[in-house]
């Protein structure tokens, strides 16, 4: 046994002048040759080697004033973690701070004694738990403060919250066990997952002191109960967690009795056993008469105790705030903290030494600075620069951006923020290869031509304009419009990766995003998403689930009910798959979807949110769009539950968001505002019902969709008894099979066995029975229900995180070889249940559904991969059996065999109904290339199945009593408003009455105006030429509709601004009108509404055929995120466009030419009249342009009538040019023609 001499004997304490406090917790650092120490004044301090040299020292929890001490100490690879009353703090092993997580914040009055890791090896949970005050002073336990917290070791936010059920004292984790100790003697055994406690073990009848665990044995030491007093219990008492049983416990006889303990970190049934006094005893569990007494030296009480991971260093800590570490032999210079050889911990930069100064016997004193220096001292100013006016003594520093401000969080009296996107580095525009030099910027039409990039609609013009002058006719320019997407240098080979799946970027000239050929990337009927926005990574799956019927007839049937959440994901689909069906090939954008996603607080705490706009390399793409997979899912799933009759009457009008208006005079409003504010039932916002607290009953329509309802069924191998627990996964991951050992045969691992794993999920593992009372080998299964209740829709994660699980799926490799002919992905799979047996197939052909009858059929409808080709950074990819495409396939087909003989021998190319969506990419691709994974550049992450053996529509469980089979048109009749300061004089539209609801063909007149999300970011080139690297984000705010024809012709029937939640940079009032406060529900005295109750009015519109009066519609249509037929605009900038003129002319101008009516310069009288009378505003008004353009649609009609358009327009262009395209100033000069 080894002979234990004290070798080291150091003051710990580093705490503030005056304050001595003892040393509350030691832990060895087992990456790092250092032992830390934590002092009841808050101060953790660590020492280097078994010489304890001072390493570094920082204040961790309290302040000079109140310090508070520090409990427990946790150490892992990177990081140092304490915990003291108020919360638990990470530092890195200089002291600097990563996160603080503070209690107020969760359970203002609990105080946190003791933490502990998670047993779970995947886990990054830190698990902590103390006792607030109320259960301390009077042993009342409060429901909100005595909880067990769970919190993320990365980012310190609690993810859990779980009843403590006790007063707790001391955390320790076992083999597969949380142990927690409570204040009256308990041990609770807690599963680690579910927090839930399992088991409890009565050891101390009078209190616990303290508790270490190990493997599968605890140990304790406590108080007990004589005469009806609590005295120190002389034993120290094991349990057996295999069995639950106490063991023989410890004699331990110093006086005092046992206060602390640790574990051998070798020998698991070895203990190490402290007296408050300095005696300690090293024992063994199975020989307890043979443990050793030694004795400390000490003057003090012996506060905490520790032991080396390598076993030869045992370290005390006491109150007077020494250390004193014993080593298990006299010479310690083979001897180490820990069993392996560590890095040395970092140190700071040794100071260069001064320069070496030549000294002699005539060296003169003066000559030699004191100290020494070559430069002139930072203190050296002349007497003419202490008012210079670079002088910092005159001049105030600069201001903080105030972005940086808002965003800015505090941690130990230090701000953190992101660096704004306005203050980052520029980056090129385009990235390219060029065939004999790299191109960073690629600037002129000649280059994009060479690299296969398409030219700008502008460029575009200009050439035809030219070649038509040159040659007469634009055969060339049809030419080029007919070309395909360059394919990638292999040509039709897939080995790497074709030209039309790598990243596509926008490109931006000096006219917007509107210059970008869009259709140069897509021939097809079926539109593309674009790619600026934020978070659009999530393009791939919103294009994979607008293809699957069945959940787009549900989402566009919740758009047509009163949904009172604000930012309802399941909505914003709804209008996005409308838009999507109404584009028919058009380029379409997400923005709405996009911005009700990335206000979502659930999202960002599962880390759902990209970075950056644009792809980025260190985002593992494939992973992200899984776990965005199930957050929308579970999402829209709880949106889409109809509401339970009793929260239905509860909420009264808060159900439906129209009556929730003004009255039309005062403020008319009372308290509409609480439609924002009462969010909270949304999974997409904060509160209790995003984590799933206090959910319906009701089984929503998306669930009833894709919820694989199973029974999760376990048995004990010993005695055969069975528990069962029911749950409902939206979901499915695949699983694996491992690699085969060499005496066993490889396991199947086609997909249709591997889709049967992950739906049974057999698994085994050892656990204690309750029935037999025995360590038992268990055996679990999920069961499915039978066929006739299988969704009818499968989502997959394809879970695909190794080299080793891909190889299964590439051609070639995996399972059938490159003989089989058959891709890894079968285009359908059949699953059939059969008891509690499930079977699987996949079916390439029509032969193999030969013997599935009554089985469920599951048609692959998208799939959605990882691109990584080259050195391109990683994006995402749909791939799609469009059903309208599958549809015309089908016709195809059976044209083909009526006209067979006609035919034959013509070699007849059937079109395919597989379409690859590569964000605004959209082409068509053969099956074979669809299911196939030729190389690791192409990496599965979600599929999502179809049920085809059934034809009945989608599942309506539990409908909601509003369901509507079309919008409700009467919310074009009410006068809806959220903001509480109203003024009546600012109310200028008059809602339709019911017997003015526009038919098809009603005319309109709309007018928009938005305000910028962010700045615009331009390139400047070293010869002065701009580029535009990233497009203002623009904002609804305010949006006025006329009514176009009858008596009431011109009269606003919307006026509404919109409510954003989003911080505003620039409010552009000289272009929009629009001032700060206008769009505050708390502050605006205009109409608020919110952006989704504008967007279903203008929706509604477009629905009853309504055509639409405007200048520059396109633009207007774009950012509001709303796809118009072109049937029903008409748009004044086209109207007075000449085709001999490439200039368009701006509202203004027209008005000031046509109209006689100078506008948009503020104050104007035109703001009145027909507009409503109300109050002229400032810059832009929206209702004041609607009304022109209207106008000015009506005087084209009388030009046309009078056969005059012809000569108007060569005077509007004569006049323009004369006039650089803007009126005067004045009104005094319009020209004298009438019109």
């Amino acid at each position: 046994m080894a002979s234990w001499v004290e070798h080291a004997h150091i003051l710990a304490n580093n705490s503030p002048m005056g304050m001595l406090g003892g040393v509350t917790s030691l832990s060895f650092d087992p990456y790092s040759e250092l032992i830390w120490a934590g002092t009841s004044v808050g101060q953790v301090a660590s020492h280097f080697g078994s010489e304890l040299q001072r390493y570094s020292s920082y204040p961790a929890h309290g302040t000079t004033t109140r310090p508070g001490a520090v409990k427990s100490l946790l150490v892992d690879e990177r990081h140092v973690y304490s915990v003291g009353d108020g919360g638990i703090k990470c530092s890195n092993r200089r002291g600097i701070a990563r996160w603080t997580m503070l209690t107020s914040e969760q359970a203002p009055s609990l105080s946190l004694s003791s933490m502990c890791a998670s047993p779970i090896a995947a886990s990054s949970d830190i698990v902590a738990g103390g006792a607030s005050q109320s259960a301390s002073t009077t042993g009342e336990l409060s429901a909100d403060d005595d909880v067990v917290l769970v919190v993320n070791n990365a980012t310190g936010s609690v993810i859990r919250k779980v009843s403590s059920e006790a007063p707790l004292l001391q955390l320790r984790k076992s083999a597969r066990l949380i142990c927690a100790g409570t204040v009256n003697g308990h041990i609770q055994l807690r599963d680690p997952r579910s927090l839930r406690v399992e088991q409890r073990l009565h050891a101390h009848p009078g209190g616990l002191v303290d508790m270490q665990a190990d493997g599968n044995l605890v140990y304790s030491v406590g108080w007990t109960v004589r005469q009806g007093h609590p005295v120190p219990e002389p034993l120290v008492k094991v349990h057996d967690l295999r069995t639950m049983r106490p063991l023989v416990p410890i004699p331990f006889a110093a006086p005092g009795g046992p206060a602390l303990l640790a574990i051998h970190p070798k020998l698991s049934t070895t203990v190490i056993v402290s007296a408050p006094q300095g005696q300690f005893q090293i024992v063994d569990v199975g020989n307890p008469g043979e443990g050793r007494f030694f004795q400390m030296n000490s003057a003090s009480f012996v506060s905490s105790l520790a032991m080396s991971p390598s076993a030869d260093f045992i370290a005390f800590g006491e109150a007077d705030g020494s250390v004193r570490l014993w080593s298990s032999s006299s010479d310690t210079t083979s001897l180490r903290f820990n069993s392996f050889a560590t890095s040395a911990p970092e140190l700071p930069d040794v100071p260069e030494p001064p320069p070496y100064v030549s000294w002699t016997t005539e060296t003169p004193l003066s000559s030699i600075g004191m100290p020494y220096y070559s430069e002139s001292l930072l203190s050296v100013f002349e007497p003419e620069h202490y008012a210079s006016e670079a002088s910092p003594l005159f001049n105030l520093p600069s201001k903080i951006d105030p972005s940086v401000i808002a965003n800015m969080r505090l941690n130990d009296f230090v701000g953190y923020a992101n660096l704004p996107r306005h203050l980052r580095g520029r980056r090129n525009v385009i990235s390219g290869r060029a065939p004999s030099r790299s191109h960073a910027t690629l600037n002129r039409a000649e280059d994009r031509k060479r690299v296969g990039l398409p030219l700008f609609r502008s460029e575009k013009e200009k050439e035809a304009a030219k070649k038509a002058a040159n040659r007469g006719n634009g055969a060339a320019l049809d030419a080029e419009e007919d070309a395909e997407v360059p394919e990638s240098p292999s040509g039709a080979s897939l080995d790497s990766a074709p030209g039309y799946y790598r990243l596509k970027t926008i490109q931006y000239s000096r006219f917007g995003i509107e210059d970008f050929d869009f259709e140069f990337y897509n021939k097809t009927p079926y539109s593309g998403l674009e790619t600026h926005i934020q978070n659009s990574y999530a393009n791939s799956y919103l294009q994979a689930l607008h293809y699957l019927s069945p959940f787009r007839a549900l989402a566009k049937a919740h758009t047509l009910q009163n949904c009172p959440r604000e930012y309802c994901l399941l909505c914003e689909a709804g209008f996005l798959f409308r838009m999507l069906e109404d584009a028919k090939g058009a380029n379409c954008q997400a923005t709405n979807f996009l911005r009700a996603f990335g206000n979502s607080q659930r999202a960002t705490t599962l880390g759902l949110m990209d970075k950056d706009d644009s792809p980025s390399s260190d985002t593992a793409y494939s992973n992200l769009i899984q776990s965005f997979n199930r957050f929308m899912l579970d999402a829209t799933s709880f949106e889409s539950q109809p509401p339970s009759s009793g929260q239905a009457r509860s909420k009264g009008s808060s159900s439906d968001p129209r009556q929730k208006r003004g009255s039309g005079n005062g403020n008319g409003n009372g308290r509409a505002g609480q439609s924002l504010d009462g969010e909270a039932s949304s999974p997409t916002s904060s509160g209790e019902q995003a984590n799933g607290v206090g959910k319906n009953d009701a089984k929503s329509v998306v669930s009833a969709l894709f919820s694989v309802s199973s029974t999760t069924r376990t048995t004990c191998v010993h005695c055969g008894r069975e528990t069962h627990r029911n749950s409902v996964s939206h979901v499915v991951d695949l699983v694996y099979p491992r690699k085969a050992l060499s005496n066993e045969p490889p396991p199947p691992s086609d997909f249709a066995s591997v889709l049967r794993s992950a739906l049974v999920r057999e698994t085994q593992s050892r656990a204690a029975c309750r029935g037999c009372q025995f360590t038992a080998l268990f055996r679990s299964r999920r069961v499915l229900p039978n066929n006739r209740d299988l969704p009818r829709a499968l989502s997959i994660n394809a879970a695909v995180h190794t080299g080793e699980q891909l190889s299964f799926w590439l051609d070639g490799k995996g399972p059938g070889g490159k003989g089989s002919g058959r891709t890894y992905l079968p285009p359908r799979v059949a699953v059939e249940v059969k008891g509690d047996d499930v079977r699987t197939r996949g079916i390439w052909e029509a032969k193999d559904l030969s013997g599935l009858e009554g089985s469920a059929i599951y048609k692959l409808r998208a799939l959605i991969v990882q691109i990584q080709a080259d050195k391109d950074v990683p994006h995402l990819c749909a791939i799609v059996r469009v059903p309208e495409a599958e549809a015309e396939a089908e016709i195809q087909v059976a044209d083909t065999d009526a006209k067979e003989a006609e035919t034959a021998g013509k070699g007849l190319k059937r079109a395919s109904p597989w379409y690859l969506f590569n964000d605004f990419l959209v082409r068509n691709i053969g099956e074979e290339e669809a299911l196939g994974f030729p190389n690791p550049w192409k990496i599965p992450a979600v599929m999502l199945w179809e049920r085809e053996d059934v034809v009945e529509p989608p599942p309506q469980a539990d409908k909601a009593p509003d369901t509507r089979e079309e919008m409700d048109s009467s919310i074009l009749c009410e006068d809806f408003n959220i903001s509480r300061n109203r003024d009546p004089k600012r109310i200028r539209h008059e809602p339709l009455a019911r017997d003015e609801i526009p038919k098809p063909g009603t005319l309109v007149s709309i007018d928009a105006e938005f305000v910028a999300l962010n700045q615009e970011e331009l390139e400047v080139r070293s010869d002065g030429t701009r580029s535009v690297i990233r497009p203002t984000r623009l904002s609804l705010a305010r949006v006025s509709v006329l009514r176009g024809q009858g008596p009431k012709e011109g009269k606003p029937f919307i006026d509404d601004h919109i409510h954003t939640q989003e911080q505003v940079v620039d409010y552009l009032t000289k272009f929009s009108g629009i001032l700060p406060g206008d769009l505050d529900p708390s502050t605006s005295r205009h109409t608020l509404v919110p952006l989704k109750v504008a967007y279903k009015k203008l929706r509604l519109l477009v629905d009853l055929g309504c055509v639409f009066i405007g200048h520059g519609l396109k633009k207007d249509f774009r950012i509001i995120n709303i796809h118009v037929p072109p049937s029903q605009v008409i748009d004044t900038v086209d109207l007075y466009h000449s085709a001999d003129h490439p200039r368009k002319l701006s509202l203004r101008f027209l008005s000031w030419f046509l109209l006689k009516q100078d506008i948009q310069g503020g104050g104007s009288g035109g703001n009145g009249g027909n507009g409503g009378g109300g109050e002229a505003e400032e810059g832009h008004d929206s209702i004041e342009d609607a009304l022109a353009a209207l106008r000015l649609f009506r005087l084209y009609q009388r030009f046309q009538e009078d056969q005059r358009i012809n000569d108007v327009m060569e005077d509007l262009y004569d006049h323009g040019r004369r006039l650089n395209w803007k009126p005067p100033t004045a009104l005094t000069s319009p020209p004298k023609r009438a019109f």
